[in-house]
């Protein structure tokens, strides 16, 4: 179901300087530190009902029969099982992480958060989905709580940042770092005029230009890349997959390199590609999660089916975070933009011939205000207006 809100206006009130929270007109600083805790309280509360989802489903599967056989039967049951739990598993790591970033106040978080919220909503989201699949027309029973889930959760890929924002957010600033020192070597070494020459055949012999110039140059022109970082700390039992990981992770700086280079400063419009290089950076940064999770199972030797379960969730989701990255790496070398940008234009252009009247238009709209349909609202309960009474329960609802 949809929300419930208002607009609340004052009228000559007075706030003691003692009850503000800030400065005055700094109201949004206080809102912006929110965010943090916010993208972690809405990814606990999209993991419960993630969980509580998998697990319905799964015993429906069980137990509800076709053909004479139990739905957990048949392949495709048991592929979105799989799936549940593998994800359902990388969104409680990758919480865990991130909150003890949090109790460890760490200075800065806000990518680390960023992708907690991203990951979180958009996996959660494909969890309760396959409930429902899994389930089929009694998901949307009242009765059974999943049709609740499935209205819940799709409003937390908007909230505390919508995911298509998010992932802008995590190529610009965690990418920031890497571009700045490819943009710094390009600088030195590259003259915008015969009067740069100087300077640059002074920095090609410098030698701290020259540390980063020289690997940097021998990646990007001679396909030659550093080594992977180690992971000998983790269990012997899972290191294998901690190394396959780790070569991932390289293997995405120099995809970010590539792209860097090829895209310069259009990389910064083309959102489709800075969306792809974040989505690996966030799969990646799932599986880094959920490797640690899983090595502190098995050191504090977990058992049980529990356990077994947790354990064959984990290398699950370890394939599907490479296959996924795979895929994201493929579509910054074949993709559907160019067409999709032709697409868009010539909807766009349908859309600008058809009346605003027909449509909902932003109450703010620059171009636009004022000109779209009115809106529906006779079975929206309504705050008090003016001259109608303010009961106790109105000031209530109404905030006042």
């Amino acid at each position: 179901r949809g929300t419930w809100q208002a607009r609340i206006r004052f009228h000559n009130v007075r706030v003691p300087a003692d009850h503000l929270l800030h400065t005055e007109g700094k109201g949004l600083n206080v809102a912006l530190t929110c965010l943090n805790y916010g993208r972690c309280t809405l990814s606990a509360g999209m993991l419960g009902s993630a969980r509580r989802c998998m697990d319905q489903a799964a015993k429906w599967a069980r137990t509800r029969y076709q053909f004479d056989r139990p739905l957990g039967d048949f392949d495709l049951v048991q592929m979105r099982v799989a799936r549940m739990a593998a994800y359902c598993y990388a969104m409680d790591a990758l919480l865990y992480m991130t909150t003890g970033t949090l109790d460890r106040h760490d200075p800065d978080i806000r990518v680390e958060t960023a992708v907690c919220k991203t990951f979180c909503s958009d996996r959660g989201w494909e969890v309760i989905n396959d409930a429902m699949q899994i389930m089929g027309g009694e998901s949307y029973m009242t009765e059974n709580e999943v049709e609740r889930a499935f209205r819940d959760s799709r409003i937390n890929q908007i909230v505390e940042g919508s995911n298509d924002l998010m992932q802008n957010f995590i190529y610009g600033y965690g990418g920031k770092p890497l571009t700045e020192q490819m943009f710094a070597v390009k600088e030195a070494l590259q003259p915008s005029g015969i009067g740069d020459l100087p300077k640059v055949l002074a920095n090609a012999f410098n030698p701290a230009v020259l540390r980063v110039a020289l690997p940097l140059a021998a990646e990007l022109f001679l396909n030659i890349k550093p080594g992977a970082s180690s992971v000998d700390k983790l269990h012997p039992s899972i290191r294998p997959h901690g190394e396959r990981v780790a070569r991932l992770i390289r293997e995405h700086s120099h995809q970010f390199k590539r792209a860097s280079m090829s895209h310069k400063e259009k990389l910064v419009e083309r959102q489709t590609i800075a969306a792809r290089l974040a989505d690996v950076a966030i799969w990646l940064y799932a599986g880094v999660c959920v490797l640690s999770k899983l090595d502190r199972q098995i050191r504090t030797q977990e058992e049980g089916a529990e356990f077994e379960r947790d354990r064959a969730a984990a290398l699950h989701f370890l394939r599907l975070a490479e296959l996924e990255v795979r895929q994201r790496w493929a579509a910054l070398r074949e993709h559907a933009d160019d067409t999709h940008r032709t697409a868009a234009e010539a909807a766009f252009a349908f859309s600008d011939a058809q009346p605003n009247a027909l449509f909902r238009i932003p109450e703010s709209s620059p171009v636009a205000k004022g000109t779209g349909r009115e809106t529906n609202q006779q079975y929206i309960k309504q705050f008090p207006g003016d001259g109608e009474p303010h009961t106790p329960a109105h000031r209530d609802h109404a905030g006042v």
